[in-house]
C-alpha cells in the first residue's frame, strides 16, 4: 500500500473514484443509455412496421396482379366469343346476301332472255316480212305481170309456211 501512497492515492481516495464512477455509470445511464435505448427501440418498431407495411403492399399487389390476369383472361374469353360471334353474323350475311345476288341474277337473266326472244322475235317477223316483200318482188319481176299479185301473194305465203315448219 506503500507504493499506493508515494503515488498519492489513499483508501479515502479510492472510495471517492468509485463514488465518482458510480455517480457518473448513473447519470449516463439515465441521460444518455435509456434514451438511446429507447430511440433505437423505436426505430427497430419503425423498421418491422414498415417491413410489415412492405410485406402487406406485397400481397395486395400479388392479389392484384392475380385480378388483372384473370380479367384479361375472362376479357379475352369474351372476345374470342365475340369474335366468333361476329365471323357466324358475316358468314350468315354473306350467305344471305349471296342467296339474294343469285336470286336477282336469275330475275335478270329471265328479263335478259325474255327480251332476247322478244326481239329475237320481232326480227325474224321483220326478216320474214323483208323476205317476203323482196320474193314477191323477184317473182312479180319474173313473171312480168302475167299473174295476179294476190296470187302470188299466197303462194309465198304458203311456200314460206311449208318450209320453216
Amino acid at each position: 500500500m506503500e507504493g499506493l501512497s508515494n503515488l498519492g492515492i489513499n483508501g479515502y481516495s479510492i472510495l471517492i473514484y468509485l463514488v465518482n464512477f458510480g455517480l457518473l455509470i448513473s447519470v449516463l445511464t439515465y441521460f444518455l443509455y435509456r434514451p438511446v435505448l429507447g430511440f433505437l427501440d423505436q426505430r427497430r418498431q419503425h423498421i418491422k412496421d414498415k417491413i410489415h407495411e412492405a410485406d402487406k403492399i406485397k400481397d395486395e399487389f400479388a392479389q392484384k396482379l392475380k385480378e388483372m390476369e384473370a380479367a384479361k383472361e375472362a376479357a379475352q374469353v369474351e372476345l374470342q366469343h365475340e369474335l366468333e360471334q361476329m365471323k357466324k353474323y358475316v358468314d350468315q350475311k354473306r350467305t344471305e346476301l349471296v342467296t339474294e345476288m343469285e336470286k336477282e341474277r336469275e330475275v335478270l337473266l329471265t328479263k335478259a332472255n325474255a327480251e332476247i326472244d322478244k326481239r329475237k322475235n320481232e326480227l325474224v317477223s321483220d326478216v320474214e316480212k323483208s323476205l317476203l316483200v323482196l320474193m314477191k318482188k323477184i317473182v312479180l319481176e319474173i313473171v312480168h305481170n302475167k299473174v295476179p299479185e294476190d296470187v302470188i301473194q299466197s303462194s309465198v305465203n304458203d311456200a314460206w309456211k311449208t318450209y320453216t315448219k
